[in-house]
């Protein structure tokens, strides 16, 4: 056999064992989390990729970030397969079996190794770690944007074995698209820097070289890649500042301890990876004896590799690249409840996954027979795990029952937990699960605020608007409650009051166009024909889409009385 064609017959297999591998997702649903604001219940992807769609895509912050093409993906999927699940996972999967191959590719051109390269890709690859990432329809932008990084990164080492300049020009482009699909990678310009330390060996780590020098001038050499990720990096920020968690509520002091144990949970994942979940609750305060010791561990793990450095710079190159490709999602800027969450280490997990593969010994025919044996089962191990870990991803019942079942007290996951089965008009189930969240946090508006809506359309109103009372006592300037006593009001034609509650919803949420619209018709029950109009018709320019607004306006028009 042939060098390229036994590449190839490597290459075929990483893809297509990424392919069977995520094969049970064929009957996985969308999940109720993040899913409907990317694709399910988001008016504009279900249009599918149109004019209108590609402008909002550029334009929009919705979802707290600017990933203009990973809307544009969304909707491409729409175009091709409505809304039938299967094709939105299908293309995940795809991506992600691409990135596998791309990974190996990379790793052989720039190291010359084959063998060690198809296992450093097959790690990545079939870890159940990717699983979030893959089978998540929400998280496209972790699959897309990851590929678009590896073909940055293919371009660049052709770039630097070749001089080939129009392999920097696309570089270049490969990681502006890249940012387009999710701002995480501008770590990139440093990443660069290490594969030129390995396996590309341009930078010397030997004592007689100016190391320091060397890396500035291959930063210098990026400075279009450093100013497109300086500008990715200052959209992300201001897109995401009202989404960030204040540093009143999380205090900088708690981010860093948790950041620094969380570093260590990746590590502990990577090599035992059980017990996953969708969400991690955050712990706030970290025990200043754990995050010293997961310190003190990370600072002995970078001695050991800067210690092998000039003999086998492969570990210090794979350690950098994990801990830099971190940066981003380490929880500094804390974005959410979680402490930590398993997508974050779809790119840093690629350095650690090259220095496992290096990492075995080859001194003798006996170590290569050795290491051989364990690759072979470390990777079987890690597959079987991944095809345990799939079926979890059917639905978000079954998603969210098992984050609660493998950490208990999990408050996000009950309240997840509570949303999809409320979706799956599992209204008892539902009720229950945010009972028990609330028995967990008593002060938690958004589990009172749900159990209202499951007690509501449950015909339970006096107790659905106890707790939406209580939503607001505990978050009064949340818009929903107002909204939902309104409508409760309504409901048994006491127009007034319902007034009173939707103007307070309307104040704290104007740009709401379903609150708008429930103004409208509360207006116009009211008599009050020309207010109505004017909040029906906020509501259509808000939500061209809303057939029940454009509904209500033409009934509100002469031809339609």
């Amino acid at each position: 056999m042939t060098r390229p064609t036994r590449d190839a017959f490597l290459a075929a297999g990483l893809f297509l064992g990424t392919l069977a591998l995520y094969a049970g997702l064929r009957g996985a649903g969308f999940v109720h989390f993040d899913d409907p604001d990317y694709v399910t219940a988001n008016p504009v992807v279900q249009q599918g990729l149109t004019p209108g769609g590609f402008v909002w895509a550029l334009s929009t912050d919705h979802a707290g970030n600017w990933f203009p093409l990973t809307w544009i993906s969304h909707m491409l999927d729409v175009s091709l397969f409505g809304l039938d699940p299967r094709g939105h996972h299908a293309t995940s999967v795809v991506l992600h079996a691409l990135s596998a191959v791309l990974l190996f590719d990379l790793l052989r051109r720039g190291s010359g190794s084959v063998w060690r390269s198809a296992l450093a890709a097959a790690l990545f690859a079939w870890h159940p770690l990717r699983v979030e990432s893959v089978a998540w329809i929400a998280e496209r932008k972790d699959v897309l944007s990851v590929m678009l990084a590896l073909l940055s990164m293919r371009a660049w080492v052709l770039h630097t074995l070749r001089g080939d300049r129009r392999a920097y020009v696309a570089s270049l482009g490969w990681f502006a698209l890249g940012l387009l699909a999710k701002p995480m990678l501008v770590t990139l310009p440093f990443l660069l820097v290490v594969l030129e330390v390995w396996p590309l060996r341009r930078i010397s780590l030997s004592p007689a070289r100016d190391g320091l020098r060397e890396v500035t001038r291959s930063l210098a050499r990026k400075a279009p890649f450093l100013a497109l990720a300086l500008l990715s990096s200052v959209v992300t920020l201001v897109v995401q500042r009202a989404a960030a968690t204040s540093l009143e509520i999380l205090p900088f002091s708690a981010r860093a301890a948790n950041a620094v144990v969380s570093v260590v949970v990746y590590l502990r994942q990577l090599v035992w990876p059980v017990d996953l979940a969708a969400i991690y609750p955050h712990p706030g305060a970290v025990p200043t004896s754990l995050w010293i010791a997961a310190l003190a561990l990370l600072a002995a793990l970078t001695a050991i590799a800067a210690a092998r450095a000039r003999r086998d710079p492969s570990l210090l190159a794979g350690w950098c690249w994990f801990l830099g490709a971190l940066v981003p999602v380490i929880g500094l800027v804390q974005v959410g409840a979680q402490a930590h969450a398993d997508r974050y280490t779809y790119l840093p997990s690629i350095g650690l996954c090259w220095a496992a593969a290096w990492a075995l010994p080859a001194a003798s025919a006996l170590a290569r027979r050795t290491s051989a044996a364990l690759a072979v089962a470390v990777c079987v191990a890690l597959a079987a795990t991944t095809l345990r870990q799939v079926p979890v991803w059917q639905d978000g019942v079954r998603l969210f029952a098992h984050a609660t079942a493998v950490i208990p007290g999990n408050a996000p996951a009950l309240l997840h937990l509570g949303n999809a089965l409320a979706a799956a008009d599992r209204l008892p189930e539902a009720a229950d699960a945010y009972r028990e969240l609330l028995s967990i946090d008593s002060a938690s508006p958004e589990a009172n605020h749900h159990l209202g809506v499951v007690l509501a359309r449950q015909r339970r109103d006096a107790e659905a608007a106890r707790h939406f009372e209580a939503a607001i006592r505990l978050d009064p300037a949340w818009a929903d409650p107002h909204h939902d006593l309104g409508v409760l009001a309504a409901r048994r034609r006491d127009f007034v009051t319902a007034r009173a509650h939707l103007a307070r919803a309307v104040e704290l949420r104007p740009d709401a166009a379903a609150i708008r619209l429930r103004y409208g018709l509360v207006l116009q029950s009211l008599g009050e024909t020309a207010a109505a109009r004017a909040e029906i018709e906020a509501a259509v320019r808000l939500d061209p889409h809303a057939s029940e607004a454009r509904h209500a306006l033409r009934a509100l028009s002469p031809e339609g009385s």
